[in-house]
């Protein structure tokens, strides 16, 4: 039983070493062109949903697996920050739907503190240039909302997502 739980232990310490290698392998490339770009997007993209659907599928205690989950979530905030402070937020003109997405995504799953509070104004700027979709960011807004209040954002319906996005945004004192 100590050899199983020292290979899980081994197993979990090694791959982990590996994610972070990735990511300051990413960290500090120039991306070129656009295709390197997105090439960049669509990896952490694929980085975040394989952790999600691969972990389900293993059978790591729900402790091991939210750690795992943690991790990764961690090296692509890593890397998002990094290509959000040296590249624009990915337009619509440019990538496609799911690539403009994915920095919103990354954040929207990770657990830093003030991670949300620290990218609304990229956010904002990438909402109102229409390259974040409105359902995303009211997500985003009520997502924000949930964690600094501890419970859900609630509108009496009915009501429009431009009239939440603005009720969030003037409840939560951002600038709008």
């Amino acid at each position: 039983m100590k050899k199983v739980i020292f290979a899980l232990v081994l197993l979990v310490t090694l791959s982990s070493c590996q994610q972070k290698e990735t990511a300051q392998t990413f960290i500090g490339e120039e991306l070129k062109t656009m295709e390197d770009r997105k090439a960049f997007l669509q990896e952490v993209f694929e980085s975040d949903q394989q952790v999600r659907e691969g972990l389900s599928e293993t059978e790591l205690s729900e402790k091991a697996y939210y750690d795992r989950m943690d991790e990764a979530d961690d090296v692509n905030l890593s890397k998002i920050k990094w290509y959000l402070d040296n590249y624009d937020y990915p337009s619509k003109k440019v990538f496609n739907e799911s690539q403009s997405m994915i920095p919103a995504l990354v954040v929207h799953h990770s657990f830093e503190p003030n991670i949300r509070r620290k990218m609304y104004p990229k956010f904002k700027t990438a909402y109102d240039e229409k390259n974040l979709d409105p359902d995303f960011f009211a997500l985003y807004l009520g997502r924000l909302f949930e964690i600094e209040n501890d419970t859900y954002f609630r509108m009496q319906s009915p009501y429009s997502i431009e009239d939440q996005i603005s009720t969030l945004i003037d409840t939560l004192q951002l600038k709008k």
